[in-house]
């Protein structure tokens, strides 16, 4: 009808509904982002970090202490699959022996575990099962990255963010959005891409601390905003 919105959770989202539905009005389309509690991520301090490397490789079952230039590579993902664990894994095995990966996520990693068993990288490989104290596993990684084949907008990109962590995702996600260009790659099936992606951002410095945009609206106050300046076209039109 007239009076109709569709709100979408991100520009992708929205650009991505004009594609399919041509006869949508684009300026009947709004934009309200998910937006995470990101005052429960930090930076951490140094010491903190290292507190966090160490519990981190502990609740893997490695009790050696972090070697001086061991670096962190990190995921989140309760869909194996759809997330790029696989190309992930694989882009692993094309960087140096002190690149290590940590997979959060309660889903079966049997036959993950079999590929980085078959690439020869099972000992820089941890999966990490469901992780109750995500900002702690933030903490601990040099850099987190998202190869996801779909995500309307991931938390998880912007939590890390948050959390210091230099990160990285696909095209396909709508929290890109948020990434300077050179952090957001086309092809998440592209391991060789992925790899060196990941080789450039390791030596990077930490970013600056993620501020949430205040040109973005976002959070349920703006989708219920949305709602209620609809209210009274509709009254008025009978």
């Amino acid at each position: 009808t007239e009076e109709s919105r569709v709100v979408a959770v991100s520009h992708l989202v929205r650009d991505w509904l004009l594609e399919a539905h041509g006869d949508l009005d684009a300026d009947k389309v709004g934009i309200v982002y998910n937006r995470p509690d990101t005052q429960r991520f930090s930076i951490p301090s140094e010491e903190e970090r290292q507190t966090c490397r160490e519990a981190l490789l502990a609740s893997c079952g490695c009790h050696a202490p972090a070697a001086s230039d061991a670096v962190f590579v990190g995921t989140a993902s309760t869909n194996f699959e759809l997330k790029g664990v696989g190309p992930l894994i694989r882009a692993v095995a094309m960087l140096p022996e002190n690149v290590s990966l940590f997979v959060a996520g309660g889903r079966d990693s049997s036959a993950y575990r079999r590929l980085a068993q078959k690439l020869g990288i099972a000992q820089r490989v941890f999966f990490c099962g469901k992780v109750d104290d995500m900002p702690s596993f933030y903490k601990a990684l040099d850099v987190f990255i998202l190869p996801t084949f779909y995500d309307a907008c991931s938390n998880a990109v912007l939590e890390a963010l948050a959390s210091g962590c230099k990160t990285l995702t696909s095209a396909s996600n709508g929290a890109a959005f948020f990434l300077e260009p050179d952090a957001v790659f086309a092809d998440p099936g592209d391991s060789g891409l992925l790899a060196d992606r990941l080789k450039d951002f390791i030596g990077r410095p930490r970013p600056d601390p993620f501020v949430w945009p205040d040109s973005i609206e976002s959070g349920l106050d703006s989708f219920m905003d949305s709602i209620e300046k609809m209210l009274p076209e509709k009254a008025v039109g009978g």
